[in-house]
């Protein structure tokens, strides 16, 4: 097993101390790095993932242990994931602690990334949190091609993340945006087809929408 840790220590904010999470991190990733390193040598990563990383709260700063390039920003992770940790610590201190699950957009509105963050406790004791992001393609939703079915991922606000195809209906369909967790219908002008339900463990949820003349 290598001895070199590849990894790399990014702040998140001005006033970030990476070496403190140096300091206290070095225990498990001499662990991390050993797995890591047998994966890529013995192993395919799994399809679609790109990133492992560790966030220091405390530190406000985290380690990147990149599998494959991001396509996204380096600032823009590192704002995303800060505004995350904060999200998360704050659900904690009220009780209510949750793994963190969301997407952002790419270039295109059809795909993007997709991003976990969960603690990492030792001895009862927090002492960081994991993450990870891979890719989301909202065409491998759809395994009916003969049907012209249209796939919407909304977030935790009910508000519209991606969608395939680009032209789909519901784009701007504030129907869509006011239905419950759960939904199995048709939409106001009995038009389309419409089901809803949550990602669980997430608060995404997912919408697929077909058109009637298409069912029978």
């Amino acid at each position: 097993m290598p001895k070199q840790l590849n990894f790399t220590y990014l702040p998140l904010t001005a006033d970030a101390d990476c070496s403190k999470l140096h300091e206290t991190s070095k225990s498990y990733l001499v662990a991390f790095n050993q797995l890591f390193s047998f994966l890529r040598n013995n192993i395919v990563p799994p399809q679609g993932l790109k990133t492992v990383f560790i966030v220091g709260p405390e530190s406000n700063c985290m380690i990147d242990l990149a599998i494959r390039n991001s396509t996204t920003s380096l600032q823009s992770l590192k704002k995303i994931i800060h505004e995350n940790m904060r999200t998360y610590m704050s659900l904690r201190a009220q009780g209510r602690e949750q793994n963190i699950y969301w997407i952002t957009p790419a270039s295109g509105t059809d795909n993007g990334s997709f991003y976990l963050l969960a603690p990492i406790y030792d001895k009862g004791t927090l002492i960081g949190l994991i993450g990870l992001e891979r890719s989301i393609r909202l065409e491998q939703f759809n395994l009916r091609y003969e049907r012209p079915i249209s796939t919407f991922v909304l977030n935790a606000n009910n508000r519209l993340v991606l969608h395939f195809p680009y032209d789909s209906n519901l784009r701007s369909d504030d129907y869509v945006y006011q239905l419950e967790n759960f939904h199995f219908g048709y939409d106001n002008d009995f038009n389309r087809l419409i089901y809803k339900n949550r990602l669980l463990p997430s608060l995404l949820s997912v919408v697929f929408s077909v058109p009637i003349s298409d069912i029978h």
